[in-house]
């Protein structure tokens, strides 16, 4: 069972709006505090004034002096009942004081000290009550209903709900249209990568692959599989020509292969003759194996095998020109000014200065000598051949190109190609150029100047 995903817009959506909404909830319950303790610590304040010194009466009421003894007192206090404020008095024998046709507040708890603030509730109203003595001993309670202080909180609230709840919903429609902006290009990218996977749609890419203003890692997702597309449209290209290619080089020496064999199975033919028609196909064997061995090194991913290490690069020379000699018995002379050492993969560096070397032997008289040059970052091979013509200098490191003066010598067409393709791996380049001091060309490729020391 494959794992469960979600659209990276609604993800991103409600990663946001979740966000937001918490926020909001913290926010809010700061704000919550903050405006209880103002609102409660208000009538706090206002009751514990309250019992400083007696309350006078409301404006139109107030006495020019308030009076004096008990009497006085109690009539202070009560004169400042109001609908939001209740007042207790109970004497130091337990007479209650005050009217009773008002609200009654109930008696303090036996702990209670001096002073003390509580809330109760009476008739279902709550109110906030300090309860404190006076100096000829009556218990005085003043209580300050809270409905006002209630509604007030009530109403913040209620205000912060609604506008967390607004706060989350355009968070989450902010996030939902920016998620399916962002997501717009990936999804096109998906539908390409699947186009290319399932129908081979390499070179349609174009039409389906996203342009316009993104975020840049997005960008940077659409340049890396637009040049993933293009690597593969390119091996992919170069893997049908070579297939036609190799078709196309295979039929002759097969065909070739095909008379011979009919030829030497022929009873009219003479024991000379059967054993020049069995040298030919000897011959075109040879040459079916070189060219076998030149495409699976163009087509397989040996290239990509080998591992890469610090080699002299001096001696890789030499030895080739050791070989060479030892094989054909010419003279291979290397120059090296100075010790060079190359990061390569030998092997295919090895290959490819034997293909260089293979090439000038062919194409130059078997009494002139071979020169190897190698100085930092080149490597080059000069021969004393028929030369190329200046038309096909660009051409002779196509895959089984063979000049018209080439097309009866052995071999495939294929060993420059492999020298192109080992220096461009390296980061360097092939080239062909005719010799200025003589007949003859001069073939060479270079490496990457980082992997020189």
């Amino acid at each position: 069972m494959g794992r469960r995903t979600a659209p990276l817009s609604r993800v991103v959506a409600v990663a946001i709006g979740a966000t937001v909404a918490v926020a909001m909830l913290i926010g809010g319950l700061l704000t919550d505090r903050v405006v209880r303790a103002e609102q409660y610590g208000a009538v706090d304040d206002f009751l514990v004034a309250s019992t400083d010194r007696p309350l006078p009466p409301p404006d139109d009421e107030r006495p020019t002096e308030i009076p004096e003894g008990d009497e006085g007192v109690i009539r202070a206090f009560t004169s400042r009942v109001t609908d939001d404020i209740a007042i207790r008095i109970v004497s130091d024998d337990g007479e209650l004081l005050t009217p009773t046709d008002g609200v009654q507040l109930p008696d303090p708890p036996a702990d209670s000290t001096d002073g003390e603030l509580r809330t109760v509730t009476v008739d279902g109203d709550r109110y906030r009550v300090i309860t404190t003595t006076t100096e000829w001993g009556a218990e005085v309670q003043i209580g300050r209903n809270l409905d006002e202080a209630d509604t007030t909180v009530a109403s913040i609230r209620r205000w912060l709900l609604a506008a967390g709840v607004v706060a989350t919903a355009i968070a989450f429609g902010i996030g939902w249209w920016w998620s399916r902006r962002i997501a717009r290009p990936i999804v096109r990218l998906a539908e390409t990568a699947d186009g290319v996977a399932e129908r081979g749609e390499i070179d349609r890419r174009s039409a389906t692959l996203p342009d316009g203003p993104t975020i840049a890692e997005v960008e940077r997702l659409r340049s890396s599989f637009t040049s993933m597309l293009d690597a593969l449209a390119a091996s992919s290209d170069r893997q049908r020509r070579l297939v036609a290619d190799a078709s196309h080089e295979l039929r002759t020496p097969l065909t070739v292969l095909r008379t011979n064999a009919e030829l030497a199975a022929s009873d009219r033919l003479t024991p000379d003759h059967r054993r020049r028609a069995l040298g030919l196909i000897v011959a075109e064997v040879d040459e079916l194996s070189d060219l076998t061995d030149e495409l699976v090194e163009l087509a397989s991913d040996h290239r990509r095998a080998e591992s890469e290490a610090v080699v002299d690069a001096v001696a890789v020379v030499e030895a080739v020109a050791d070989r060479a000699t030892a094989r054909t018995g010419r003279t291979v002379e290397v120059t090296a000014p100075e010790p060079v050492r190359w990061r390569c993969q030998p092997g295919r560096i090895d290959r490819a200065v034997w293909n260089l070397v293979d090439n000038a032997l062919k194409f130059s008289p078997d009494a002139t000598p071979i020169e190897i040059r190698l100085v930092g970052d080149r490597v080059e091979v000069l021969d004393s051949g028929m030369g190329i013509g200046t038309d096909e200098l660009e051409q002779v490191f196509e895959r089984f190109h063979r000049s018209d003066e080439a097309r009866g010598m052995r071999g495939s067409g294929l060993g420059l190609s492999i020298v192109a393709q080992v220096a461009t791996d390296h980061g360097g380049t092939a080239d062909a150029a005719r010799r200025q001091d003589g007949p003859g060309v001069v073939v060479g490729f270079t490496v990457a100047a980082d992997r020189v020391s």
